[in-house]
């Protein structure tokens, strides 16, 4: 599959929300958020809802580069709902990144080939209070709330930099040395912040472990792996897709051929690799991670358990479900997906 796998739309869809039992798989209650034939193409490894939504537990929060965002509460009552323009992506890829939700604010990074943005709404009222224009093209990373020492920084990655800013859209630091298509989102951990960016076909793949409270540029210099503000870098340590995974003190690379790697988080050294299949798992509502990797029968490692009991059918989403713990303390799930417009959601 290359960038040339673009998948045009023909039919008319509508963009749903759902929210479903953990425990069960029932579907409690869904929204149609919008019915329409999507006004651009998308590649066939995306879809036209790969967005994931973020919760407060009071409210569930859906970005749709093809529709917009919008806010319903935990009985699927619309708060409030928010249009925006369905901006060009490059080669038509589509949309894929997800808003973060931080102290009543939702951050949405929207990098286009028109005109690429940074914006803080308020989640209570969905009323815009700052956008800031970026320069970079299209990029497919969610902006990442870094709580450190020195502070809170919003953290965004690009193909062109790492930009930083604060809370009222200041741009704090920014560092240059990243692949051509980019779509990894930011970890931390340690007190250190993890940027991973690694394009298949690019020589440079890098990771770097980045220090608080950096200002102005921090690139390195050619030749260097460390600076005053860049803990350690890896030049060629990078996937380009899944994000890395921290884990005590090990870092995990889930490679797109297939590899998994882990080094050490303080310092970068290489600490293992294998191959094989690898199957991981994340419940947002209790904060449990499964990795199971069955690489050989010399490495096959389960970091945690993970939490399984139904699925629910329908078109291939590339997104993640978001898990809440609603104030009844009942077990829920939100997501959102497309469908042809006559299809149905069956529980199994």
């Amino acid at each position: 599959m290359t960038g040339a796998d673009i998948s045009q739309p023909v039919d008319e869809y509508r963009w749903m929300v759902y929210d479903v039992d953990l425990q069960t798989g029932k579907i409690r209650w869904e929204r149609t958020i919008q019915t329409a034939l999507p006004s651009q193409a998308v590649h066939q490894k995306n879809s036209y809802a790969s967005e994931t939504p973020v919760t407060d537990g009071e409210r569930a929060y859906v970005y749709l580069g093809y529709a917009g965002l919008f806010a319903f509460d935990m009985s699927g009552t619309p708060a409030w709902s928010k249009p925006m323009d369905v901006l060009e992506m490059r080669t038509g890829w589509g949309s894929a990144a997800s808003p973060t939700l931080h102290n009543g604010r939702l951050y949405v990074v929207n990098d286009n080939e028109k005109q690429s943005f940074l914006a803080a709404v308020d989640a209570r009222t969905g009323r815009e209070l700052w956008r800031v224009d970026r320069d970079e093209k299209s990029n497919w990373s969610t902006p990442f709330v870094w709580q450190n020492e020195r502070g809170t920084e919003i953290v965004t990655t690009g193909s062109k930099k790492v930009r930083s800013y604060d809370t009222n859209g200041k741009l704090l630091w920014e560092l240059k040395g990243l692949t051509s298509i980019h779509a990894a989102t930011p970890i931390a951990a340690h007190g250190l912040l993890y940027v991973s960016s690694g394009y298949p076909t690019d020589s440079l793949r890098p990771v770097y472990a980045i220090r608080p409270g950096g200002s102005g540029d921090i690139s390195l210099k050619a030749g260097e792996t460390s600076n005053a503000f860049i803990a350690w870098a890896y030049p060629t340590l990078a996937s380009c897709y899944p994000s890395p995974l921290v884990v005590g003190n090990q870092y995990y690379t889930l490679m797109d051929r297939g590899f998994l790697t882990s080094n050490d988080a303080r310092t970068g050294k290489e600490r293992a690799s294998a191959q094989g299949r690898v199957v991981v798992t994340h419940d947002l509502a209790f904060g449990r991670s499964a990795i199971r990797a069955s690489l050989s029968q010399r490495f096959s490692r389960i970091l945690w358990d993970p939490l399984k009991a139904w699925q629910h059918r329908g078109n291939a989403s590339y997104q993640s479900p978001l898990s809440s713990l609603v104030q009844t303390r009942r077990e829920c799930g939100v997501t959102s997906m497309y469908f042809p417009k006559n299809s149905t959601v069956e529980a199994s």
